[in-house]
Formats: structure tokens, C-alpha cells, sequence
């Protein structure tokens, strides 16, 4: 089993389960929402640089972008709206956005789904917290337990839409 430790101490230890690959039911209960396509969306680069400079939110925010290392991550995500929520503001625990990996993978179905595991845990878990945020509001989030199951062959190379909405 893997663990990642750093200074002699255990950060994290994944549970792995797996399932061989068999035909299934094919059904979907849920309609695809109405969205806008991704590629006429905004870019996270853009869209941190028009939170840099948007007068409707507060200096001090704008300030904290402006001085934040701004991480690229090996998945390209674009919102499907824009808000000026920050962390200091309440707002529904939702968020609707297409992620994708950045350049072409080859057409292993192991490495997609990874891809997809992975991105799926990036933003999930701090939606939760948003009808929670206040003024000086700090918090630090992570995701002990998500389950997934793939029950199609699917192209982490190409748009996919991830709807996160708590109840």
C-alpha cells in the first residue's frame, strides 16, 4: 500500500478499489443542464486576471489574487458563469464546470480515469463551505472519502461537465 509521509508524518494513505470491467445497465437519470459550451468560456488565467481588476469586489481580495502564486495545473477548467463570490461571501453550494486534460493522452482507460479522479477532486470539496463564508472567514478543505464509478469509456482529453450541487 502507498502512503505519502512527509518528516515522519503520515499525510495521507488511499484505499484503491477496483472492479474488472463488465457490461452493465444502460441508463441516465439525470438531463444534461443547460450550459454554455467551453470553448467560448474564459480561461482560469483570464478569469484571474478580470477578479485582479473587477470593482465589485473588495481591495483587500483583489490584493490577496494579486500577491497569490497562481498554481497551473495539468487541467484546464472553465466555469460555466461567472461570479464575484470570494471567500468572505456567502453563496449556494454549487458550481457547474468543464474540465479537461491539458494536451492529448494516450487511450488507456486506467490513465482517463485517473485524469478524472483526479480532477475531480481539485474544487469539490470547497463548495460545501460556501453558504458558510463570512467576513475573515478562513478554512482549510480536502476530500477524505468520494466514491466514482465509470460506467462508460470516456476521454479525459475532451470537455467534460462536473456538477457539483450539496443539498
Amino acid at each position: 500500500m502507498d502512503t505519502c509521509s512527509i518528516s515522519d508524518y503520515l499525510h495521507f494513505l488511499p484505499v484503491l478499489i477496483f472492479q474488472k470491467e463488465e457490461e452493465g445497465f444502460e441508463h441516465q437519470e439525470a438531463m444534461m443542464p443547460s450550459v454554455p459550451a467551453p470553448d467560448g468560456l474564459l480561461l482560469l488565467d483570464d478569469l484571474r486576471e478580470l477578479r485582479l481588476t473587477d470593482p465589485r469586489l473588495p481591495m483587500s481580495y483583489r490584493k490577496k489574487v494579486a500577491t497569490t502564486k497562481f498554481v497551473h495545473w495539468p487541467i484546464e477548467i472553465r466555469f460555466c458563469a461567472l461570479n464575484t463570490n470570494t471567500n468572505q461571501s456567502k453563496s449556494d453550494p454549487s458550481l457547474r464546470y468543464w474540465f479537461r486534460a491539458k494536451g492529448k493522452l494516450s487511450d488507456d482507460q486506467a490513465l482517463h480515469r485517473c485524469v478524472v479522479a483526479f480532477a475531480s477532486d481539485l474544487i469539490f470539496s470547497g463548495v460545501s463551505l460556501n453558504p458558510h463564508r463570512r467576513k475573515g472567514f478562513k478554512s482549510a478543505s480536502l476530500s477524505l472519502d468520494h466514491s466514482m464509478w465509470f460506467h462508460r469509456h470516456l476521454r479525459a482529453d475532451d470537455w467534460l461537465l462536473f456538477v457539483v450541487g450539496l443539498r
